[in-house]
């Protein structure tokens, strides 16, 4: 199969889409004085010191806790799903996923699909002597579906971004 280039291109096209994830993300540390502003009423992950994860909104920041309303845990044993006050000192981050929107996810989605349009020419070439006709229409529309794939993730990718707070000890 000659089709080498073209995954190439399709491989480069995932990767550029993981580069874009990592450049959306934001790193701040605040004191805890100044995590109310940044979290009241926010869907968050509090990545907790023992390692476990808890995805809830934050009902309010107390003097030496925060008031969390779980929907999701790692450790349903330790953090059950309902209303908790997490200890500060068993928070060692706190993110913050925001989406923008499906514009970027849909636009790129489209990008993929003109992609694949683009890459008809090469299903239909008349190079290609050896292949069979089903063969051709396969590899094109497996070849399709990876560009339209990937233009959905990569547009999900822009339209996402993560704020990862730490809590500064002062």
């Amino acid at each position: 199969m000659h089709s080498r280039p073209t995954m190439t291109t399709l491989l480069a096209f995932m990767l550029a889409g993981v580069q874009v994830t990592h450049a959306q993300s934001g790193f701040q540390s605040l004191s805890w004085s100044k995590l109310s502003a940044a979290v009241a009423n926010q869907e968050v992950t509090l990545v907790l010191s023992g390692g476990a994860r808890v995805k809830g909104t934050v009902e309010s920041v107390l003097e030496d806790a925060l008031a969390v309303n779980i929907h999701k845990t790692s450790n349903r044993r330790l953090h059950p799903v309902g209303q908790a006050s997490i200890a500060r000192k068993d928070i060692s981050e706190v993110r913050i996923k925001r989406v923008k929107g499906p514009g970027r996810v849909i636009g790129a989605a489209g990008i993929g699909a003109l992609g694949a349009l683009a890459s008809l020419p090469w299903a239909l070439s008349e190079k290609r002597v050896n292949v069979s006709d089903a063969s051709r229409l396969a590899s094109w529309t497996a070849l399709s579906a990876g560009f339209v794939v990937g233009g959905y993730f990569l547009g999900h990718a822009i339209d996402t971004q993560e704020t990862v707070i730490t809590i500064a000890p002062y």
